[in-house]
């Protein structure tokens, strides 16, 4: 790229994210009286584990941190990181906005502000059941046609909950009109799954970079303490998702199949569980999962020390994505427990769809396999993986580098 000649500005970023680092890991203020009734909801969930062995969750009751989810911090970070090398030598400071307040923002204060927006990763197209739109990006819209800066989605995902029968509620004829207005104000795509790309390539007449998710290249890595090894034992990792009030009534529905899995598991190889925890709602699972006679290690490591972490298991079972791409970041063999759509992409995206399990089948049979292939075949797994983490790193980057091409150009002309 050839940079602009007035560098001695700061090139001022726009970053649209699900969880801004203003807002992680900060305490809910319920008060007094709201932290007291929570205590209470959580130690009657304990009494139902311990006395009637019920898996009952109180999300509200346990969700006391806000912008806890470890995959989001992971996506952020690595955003922030990217464009730090890919806009080098230019300095960069980054604005940060959580989904859903862009509407709240003056367009011309905006236009003042950014050299650029970056609509950063997650599931920032997400539809309901009805096939409508989130309202948070409809409220986008008219902000997002004001703003003369130039604008970049960047490896975003389609949410949507998948029916009993595994099938995607296609977007309304108002939804599919917003959104291809929306995406017609952008400059740069990219996307993290092949779903993702067909519904964004439908609506655009736009290069759409299909990248995978910006965390698979998440390098910000902090050391982690090594695992106590014993020989001959399988070391695998798991976690599940408890994320939302929707996660956690399917945790309460699917725990006793998760335990039945999990004793198959321990009956055919000499394993040591090790629980990853990626929101703080989950930090209740190790527990459960001991009153259940199921021996777990626990984690909870801070985002830069999940990749470490996870390269240390021989396999990992799990739930939420982030810990699948996180996992698989790492190089280390993955099961999927898959919910919705954006899961099954990430695998068919990798290659690895034979380890992607969708929970409304919960095939204890077909899982059980995946789990015995993926030890015994672990070194071509890993080979695998690598391959087309490379595959995939190459799109990325001639994303990366047309983010270069775009920004020289929006900020000569501006000059």
């Amino acid at each position: 790229m050839t940079v602009s000649t007035n560098q001695n500005r700061k090139l001022r970023i726009g970053l649209y994210v699900a969880v801004p680092s203003g807002i992680e890991n900060q305490r809910l203020r319920r008060g007094g009286y709201g932290a007291l009734k929570s205590a209470i909801a959580r130690a009657r969930d304990r009494a139902y584990w311990y006395a009637l062995r019920q898996p009952k969750v109180s999300f509200y009751h346990w969700n006391t941190l806000l912008g806890s989810n470890k995959g989001d911090a992971a996506i952020r970070e690595t955003i922030k990181r990217s464009l730090q090398h890919t806009l080098a030598p230019w300095e960069l400071t980054f604005d940060e906005l959580e989904w859903g307040t862009l509407s709240t923002q003056s367009p011309e204060e905006l236009n003042r502000r950014w050299d650029m927006l970056v609509i950063g990763g997650s599931g920032y197209i997400a539809s309901n059941e009805k096939g409508e739109l989130a309202k948070r990006m409809l409220d986008d819209l008219p902000i997002l046609r004001d703003l003369t800066c130039l604008k970049i989605l960047y490896g975003i995902g389609w949410n949507s909950l998948l029916t009993a029968d595994g099938e995607v509620q296609p977007l309304s004829v108002q939804a599919d009109k917003a959104l291809g207005e929306i995406l017609g104000t952008l400059d740069v795509l990219s996307v993290r799954d092949r779903a993702s790309e067909a519904l964004v390539r439908s609506h655009t007449r736009d290069e759409v970079y299909l990248t995978g998710d910006p965390a698979l290249f998440y390098s910000a890595e902090e050391a982690y303490p090594p695992l106590l090894r014993v020989a001959g034992k399988v070391q695998i990792g798991l976690n599940f998702a408890v994320h939302g009030p929707n996660s956690a009534r399917r945790f309460e529905a699917q725990f006793d199949r998760h335990c039945d899995l999990l004793r198959d598991i321990g009956r055919k190889f000499p394993v040591t569980f090790h629980y990853v925890q990626h929101s703080h709602t989950e930090r209740f699972i190790p527990g459960l999962l001991r009153a259940r006679g199921i021996p777990v290690v626990a984690h909870d490591p801070a985002p830069g020390q999940l990749v470490p972490l996870y390269r240390q298991f021989d396999l990992h079972i799990c739930e939420m994505m982030h810990s699948s791409i996180l996992a698989i970041n790492a190089g280390t063999p993955t099961i999927s427990l898959a919910y919705d759509i954006k899961n099954i992409g990430f695998f068919e995206l990798m290659g690895l769809e034979q380890f992607c399990h969708p929970v409304w089948k919960h095939d204890r049979g077909a899982i059980l396999q995946s789990v015995t292939d993926a030890v015994q075949n672990a070194p071509q797994i890993r080979q695998a993986i690598e391959k087309r983490k490379t595959e995939l790193r190459l799109v990325y980057e001639g994303f990366l580098n047309e983010i270069r091409s775009a920004a020289s150009r929006s900020l000569n002309s501006a000059n």
